[in-house]
């Protein structure tokens, strides 16, 4: 995923940490193959895609971005 190293198959397995991967589904920077890649790198790892979103969705959709982050840190921690 990036020149030297694929972060996924390099360093996705070794994350033990439940993980969430958002990805907008306009994103042209880490379109979403990229993003599923990642989250089906992680062990612990939960994928959301966010519609109409691109590369920021922290900016471009708060609203949905705080909810999908309060329910990992939350609701859905062990």
């Amino acid at each position: 995923c990036t020149d030297a190293v694929d972060v996924a198959a390099d360093f996705g397995p070794r994350i033990a940490a439940p993980t969430l991967c958002i990805t907008g589904d306009a994103d042209n920077v880490n379109p979403q193959t990229v993003g599923r890649e990642v989250a089906a790198s992680i062990p612990k790892a939960r994928f959301e895609l966010l519609e109409r979103i691109g590369h920021l969705p922290e900016i471009e959709a708060p609203g949905r971005t705080h909810a999908l982050l309060r329910r990992h840190f939350f609701e859905d921690a062990p």
